[in-house]
């Protein structure tokens, strides 16, 4: 396949505030931003602060994984832009929790001020606004971000657990574990 960003990219993150082992794609929701998935980031940043923001108890986790190569048989959809594709694939999944054919979905994030997104995405379907007003209020605002979804059993094997973060009562972050474990 031509050049895709996801044969760029080496680790992926998964920051959450629920430990786990395996990877269960029936604990997501379909009204996320694309659906029922497992969500990850190339940022590390980015999955330190997606774990403190799903703080359940007094720990929270970031896990780290290895990505295999990617096959072209695996289904892939790029959102590389903030344009009207990437807006009503955002609308169709968070209002109608669309399924979709895809096994990995990526890139850009939707801005996390849930009410305001919530707003934007409803006044877009209703004709309210425009999608050039919608785009302005989803587009992330707060630095680069992105976000991986991975959709399927073929997409999840494709990762291998290589580290854990843990940040406990004590609020440092630590290293818990080196795995090399497959989701």
């Amino acid at each position: 396949m031509a050049d895709r960003l996801i044969d760029t990219i080496q680790k992926l993150y998964h920051g959450t505030g629920q430990y786990h082992t395996q990877i269960d794609l029936r604990c997501s929701s379909n009204y996320k931003d694309f659906g029922r998935g497992y969500y990850l980031t190339s940022h590390r940043t980015q999955a330190f602060q997606w774990a403190e923001s799903k703080r359940r108890g007094v720990s929270c986790w970031v896990f780290e994984y290895k990505l295999k190569d990617v096959p072209d048989t695996i289904r892939i959809k790029e959102l590389l832009q903030y344009d009207k594709d990437w807006l009503n694939f955002i609308v169709a999944h968070r209002l109608y929790g669309e399924r979709d054919h895809f096994d990995i979905i990526y890139n850009r994030m939707a801005d996390n001020k849930f009410n305001t997104l919530s707003k934007a995405v409803q006044n877009y379907e209703n004709g309210e606004i425009p999608a050039e007003t919608a785009l302005r209020i989803l587009r992330f605002q707060r630095g680069d971000r992105d976000q991986f979804c991975f959709k399927t059993k073929a997409s999840i094997a494709l990762l291998t657990r290589t580290h854990t973060y843990t940040k406990s009562t004590n609020g440092i972050w630590h290293s818990a574990e080196t795995e090399e474990e497959s989701p």
